[in-house]
This record gives C-alpha cells, sequence and structure tokens, in this order.
C-alpha cells in the first residue's frame, strides 16, 4: 500500500509537470519561436524545448513553426546578419546556407568574430553572460580572454546574487504556505471529528484537495531552491577555474 501510495504520488508529480509544460508551450508564438531557431542558427529536429513540448502532448503549431523557421534562414543567411554572427562571438553554420556564397560569407563571418575578439570588447562580452566558446584566433585570443574572464565573474557574481535574493522569497513563501497547510490540516481535523452528512463529506474533500495544491506548491518552490543552490555551486566552480 505504501508503494502505492508513492506511485500515485508520482503520477500526480508528472500529471502536474505536464499540464505546466503543455500551459508553457501552448502559450509560444511558434513563427518567432521557429524563426530565433534557425537565426541560431540550428535545425529544429535536434531543438529540445519542441521536443518536450512534443512529449507533453502540446498544440505545436507545425505551419508557424515551420514558416518562422524558413523567415529565420533566410535572414541567417544575409551578409549583414552572418557579420553580426561573428561580431556576438556566435559560430557561422555553413550548413545552413548552402549554394548562397559561402565563400563571401566566411569572409563576412571572420570579420565579426576580429570585431568580437578585440582587448576592448573583452570585458563588455564576458558580462553579457554567453560564455567564451574558443572562437577567438590565437593571436587575439591571448589579450581578448583576461578582459572577457574579468566581465564574466562579474556577470557570474550577479548571478548569484540573483539567485540567493530568488531563494530568500521562495524559503518565505515556503513558510507561509506551511503555515497555511497547518491551518487546513487543523480545520480537516475538525470536520473529520463531527457525524459524518453529504455537506461534511464535501467539506472534507474540498480541504483535501486545498492541502494537496499547497504541498504541490511547496514542492515546487523547493525543488526549484535546490536547483538554484546546484546552479550555485557550479557557478562557485567556475568562479575559482577563472581565478586561476
Amino acid at each position: 500500500m505504501k508503494w502505492f501510495g508513492f506511485l500515485l504520488i508520482i503520477l500526480n508529480l508528472f500529471s502536474c509537470a505536464s499540464y505546466f509544460k503543455r500551459k508553457d508551450c501552448e502559450s509560444t508564438n511558434w513563427f518567432n519561436y521557429g524563426e530565433q531557431v534557425a537565426l541560431d542558427g540550428r535545425r529544429l529536429s535536434g531543438d529540445q524545448f519542441i521536443s518536450e513540448c512534443n512529449q507533453a502532448d502540446a498544440d505545436v503549431a507545425e505551419s508557424d513553426l515551420d514558416r518562422g523557421f524558413k523567415s529565420g534562414l533566410q535572414k541567417y543567411c544575409q551578409p549583414e546578419v552572418v557579420f553580426q554572427t561573428g561580431k556576438n562571438g556566435r559560430f557561422f553554420s555553413t550548413e545552413m546556407c548552402v549554394g548562397q556564397g559561402l565563400a563571401s560569407l566566411q569572409v563576412k563571418h571572420r570579420a565579426g568574430v576580429n570585431e568580437y575578439c578585440q582587448r576592448s570588447n573583452g570585458y563588455s562580452a564576458g558580462a553579457q553572460g554567453q560564455a567564451y566558446n574558443k572562437i577567438c584566433p590565437v593571436d587575439l585570443e591571448s589579450s581578448f580572454l583576461p578582459e572577457f574572464n574579468r566581465g564574466r565573474k562579474r556577470y557570474l557574481a550577479v548571478v548569484i546574487q540573483e539567485n540567493n535574493k530568488s531563494i530568500t522569497q521562495d524559503e518565505s513563501e515556503i513558510s507561509k504556505l506551511q503555515f497555511t497547510v497547518s491551518l487546513k490540516r487543523a480545520e480537516l481535523s475538525r470536520y473529520q471529528q463531527r457525524a459524518k452528512d453529504e455537506k461534511t463529506e464535501a467539506l472534507i474533500m474540498e480541504l483535501n484537495g486545498q492541502i494537496r495544491t499547497l504541498e504541490y506548491s511547496i514542492r515546487s518552490k523547493q525543488n526549484k531552491i535546490d536547483n538554484l543552490r546546484s546552479k550555485n555551486r557550479e557557478i562557485g566552480l567556475e568562479v575559482v577555474q577563472l581565478e586561476r
């Protein structure tokens, strides 16, 4: 019976998670999302978010997604966009632009990379949050990377600060929820001690439902806290590596 109860809890958690994932997916502007996938130099078939939405049986607007991807693909292969891709410190996916003057596009991309890898751009590039992907030529990297790492450490410090702020807020909300649960349980106990009639049974059922909803909120917030603390530990290790 204990295992059966545990199984019901797990199934309920998966059901709730799928519900929220579906809501997230169905609120997505799929044209814009498909366009951004192409502008990132990626294919729809390998996109994790789309895969998760399909697994959650969400309504994915495939036609909008496809039109958006084709729109983004046309933009991605424009010389000025290829230059900006390099200037943002990102690789250019040549297989996305077959037969569209690849040699000249690669020249544009290298020009953008050279601007990105200037020492004067290092700090701001690191402070924007994108991890360094070893895109810079060796002759530029030696002066660029120390400044990038300095900006990167500043960015990571802000992320840790924001995570800790969120943790504190969630811990406060958990305390309030736990207090509400204790009040609901006390109320439930009083109803359970009464003579049972149809109205009392309905109130007991309603209170049990409210308690389960509150407990799910508590578990969700605690999971969020655990994830943020895990991320902070990972960030701490990266900061140590940067300092070395």
